[in-house]
């Protein structure tokens, strides 16, 4: 007796049915009326391939495949590999996905909005979303391919978001632009950071915008909403100044007042003294 080598010819096991033709795919979509040419990768050579399952169609030298035939839904296509010298055969198949068309709608909650404010922004009609650019929204660093629907939106500047929807191969794109308003800066000065207790400090504000003002605390403060105010505090306090514009935007800066005890004026009744003399002293 002997030992005999048997070899089985068939098709390898990372062979992968592909599909020849524009736009690229799978996947799919139902209005694509392109016709794919079948085949397998890689290339097997001595065999027979048939392919069967929806859309597919034998021109007399090719399979081919048409989207718009094949319909909705996760078909699947099957080939049939048979090596033309043994006769084995090898059975391959590949789940395609063939989308309905994208009715994509976008909408924002608001689209004007003030520095350092958020918005939402809703995409609807697909079951995949690309969201661009990322910056400032909620879905950053990753928005590409996502399911999420509702982005919220942070922009520091002005800026035009697209959305693409995608459902299996169908797709489309809407945009939308969010205004984004500046506030010009302001500034609190104070005439002194740094008073004795019940001495007073001028506040006041500068800015080139024109703003409604509130300044806190506000008690004991003749008129809290003047760009200018005088404070006679009696303890170190922060005086915050909230400024709103015209369009609801709101700046807020804020200026620190150190308030030190006041100093006390000691004076005795006679000095120098003897050793065991009795002295008054008194404080003003």
């Amino acid at each position: 007796s002997g030992s005999k080598t048997v070899k089985i010819a068939g098709a390898p096991k990372n062979s992968e049915i592909i599909f020849s033709g524009q736009p690229t795919g799978p996947p799919f979509c139902t209005t694509n009326s392109s016709v794919y040419i079948l085949g397998i990768n890689p290339p097997q050579p001595n065999v027979t391939i048939s392919f069967t399952g929806g859309g597919i169609f034998y021109t007399g030298v090719n399979y081919v495949y048409v989207p718009a035939i094949a319909g909705a839904g996760t078909k699947t296509v099957t080939a049939r590999i048979v090596d033309k010298t043994n006769g084995c055969e090898t059975i391959i198949t590949k789940d395609v996905e063939v989308g309905t068309p994208v009715i994509l709608g976008l909408t924002a909650d608001k689209i004007v909005v003030c520095r350092n404010d958020s918005l939402t922004l809703t995409a609807t009609g697909a079951a995949k979303y690309n969201w661009e650019p990322n910056t400032g929204l909620s879905c950053f660093p990753n928005c590409m391919g996502v399911v999420t629907d509702v982005m919220k939106a942070s922009p520091a500047q002005t800026m035009t978001y697209t959305v693409t929807g995608f459902n299996g191969g169908c797709r489309a794109s809407k945009t939308i632009k969010v205004t984004v308003l500046q506030p010009q800066p302001l500034t609190v000065h104070a005439t002194q950071t740094t008073i004795c207790e019940s001495q007073s400090v001028d506040l006041s504000v500068t800015s080139l915008g024109s703003y409604a003002y509130a300044w806190s605390p506000g008690a004991g403060v003749p008129d809290s909403t003047k760009p200018t105010i005088t404070v006679k505090p009696t303890v170190t306090t922060t005086y915050t100044i909230v400024a709103t514009n015209a369009s609801g935007c709101v700046v807020v800066d804020s200026v620190l007042i150190t308030v030190n005890p006041a100093l006390v004026n000691v004076a005795a009744d006679k000095n120098p003294v003897c050793p065991k003399d009795i002295v008054t002293l008194n404080a003003s």
